[in-house]
């Protein structure tokens, strides 16, 4: 049986999660709470295609490391 007030935890990162939030001094909750309501209303606004990654180069230092200024010392 389930009591109101009681929060179902299921992963080691929640339960450390929430430990640390109720660590905080009481005045520092409501920063807390701000700042994820802010993280739902930014994800809300960009929608769920902008939090896809985009695909990286193969090498994305190629163009840093391939230039005329360097090229002596790729035989080092």
């Amino acid at each position: 049986m389930h009591h109101e007030n009681e929060v179902l935890l299921t992963t080691p990162r929640e339960k450390e999660l929430l430990e640390n939030i109720r660590s905080l001094p009481p005045d520092l909750f409501s920063a807390v709470e701000q700042f994820v309501d802010s993280l739902g209303d930014a994800g809300a606004e960009r929608g769920p295609a902008s939090r896809i990654p985009a695909p990286c180069p193969a090498d994305p230092f190629t163009h840093i490391w391939n230039n005329p200024e360097d090229a002596e010392y790729d035989s080092v």
